[in-house]
């Protein structure tokens, strides 16, 4: 049952923090493991996901800084010297306020939720990997 490509276009409302559902790759989905896993994908769930959604676009500067770290910063500015691209961010602080949310995952079997957070200016194809709870506990989060 896919999620309606609509319903989270018009959640996400052209925020500046999230990525147009039709881009490529996609990125708004639930996650499953396996074919029992699909068949447990509902309305209910689906309906789960959107309030998720919706959370997570009226609170993204917040969720964005609590997956941030300055080391990643350190890690996109030695990326800079090798591929020579002047976008780079001045500051950790300018580089967090233009990260996005390239796409947004519920995770049903962990019970948590999964972002890739980027921009593509400066992020020369890296991306960082954020996890929250379903209760927006931050988890973990790590460059690629």
């Amino acid at each position: 049952m896919d999620i309606d490509i609509n319903k989270i276009d018009k959640i996400i409302d052209n925020h500046h923090r999230f990525t147009t559902p039709f881009s490529e790759p996609y990125g708004y989905y639930i996650f499953t493991m396996s074919p029992q896993e699909e068949s447990l994908i509902n309305e209910e769930l689906i309906a789960f996901y959107l309030k998720k959604l919706e959370y997570a676009v009226l609170n993204a500067d917040f969720l964005i800084e609590q997956a941030f770290h300055i080391s990643y910063y350190e890690f996109i500015k030695k990326q800079q010297c090798i591929i020579k691209n002047p976008v780079i961010p001045q500051t950790p602080n300018d580089m967090c306020q233009q990260l996005r949310f390239d796409s947004f995952v519920l995770c049903p079997a962990q019970k948590e939720i999964g972002s890739a957070l980027s921009n593509a200016d400066f992020m020369f194809g890296h991306y960082i990997d954020c996890r929250w709870d379903y209760n927006w506990n931050f988890i973990s989060s790590f460059i690629c």
